[in-house]
């Protein structure tokens, strides 16, 4: 299915929702795309992702580094889709960091996908780990400490059907998705369920 140029005058609507609307969702169930898709049937979509191989390219990261197909077939990858603006993204920096840190030596891997500049993910980056390299700054900014690849929205859209952030899938060793979970709460308790959500569904994989 091929996504136009004007998919771009609702994309900022799609990619604005985040974690606190998770308790409260936007009503969006007659937003009409482009080509004729609803709210909820790009969220089917979506969902319909379950089971199939993860969609692929040869990807750059924002330092440089080639990840290639193969990448997403060794070991499970937990692909982590988020923007800068996004707070329910941000409250889940330090968690995919504690991930990764903690299933590291079963050669689970993070990675973060996102339609912001490669320029504005250092500049982001570098700023922190100058302010302040071991706890958050301003009360939920923290590094990113996994690597990040910059694509279009039209490409996330187009291959993934994305219409929420923070969006989290897993994917095991074949290159299948088996996971995928939108929106991160505010609240601790919530934080650490949706952590437990995550190392559940990895330790199902391993």
């Amino acid at each position: 299915m091929r996504f136009t140029l004007s998919l771009f005058l609702i994309t900022v609507t799609l990619f604005s929702l985040s974690a606190q609307e998770r308790e409260a969702p936007i009503s969006m169930e007659k937003l009409q795309l482009v080509n004729g898709m609803t709210y909820s049937e790009l969220d089917a979509k979506c969902r319909n992702l379950i089971n199939h191989e993860f969609p692929t390219s040869e990807f750059v990261t924002v330092v440089g580094d080639s990840i290639k197909p193969q990448y997403f077939k060794n070991g499970i990858t937990v692909v982590n889709f988020f923007f800068l603006h996004c707070k329910g993204c941000m409250l889940e920096v330090p968690y995919l960091n504690r991930l990764q840190k903690e299933f590291a030596d079963k050669g689970v891997k993070v990675i973060a996908i996102t339609h912001e500049p490669k320029v504005n993910i250092v500049k982001f980056n570098e700023k922190l780990k100058i302010s302040s390299p071991n706890k958050s700054v301003a009360g939920w900014y923290n590094p990113i400490q996994y690597p990040v690849i910059c694509i279009s929205k039209a490409k996330i859209l187009k291959d993934y059907f994305l219409r929420a952030n923070p969006t989290t899938m897993i994917i095991d060793a074949e290159g299948i998705i088996r996971f995928i979970d939108s929106g991160f709460p505010e609240v601790l308790e919530g934080k650490e369920q949706e952590y437990k959500k995550y190392t559940d569904a990895i330790e199902k994989l391993l």
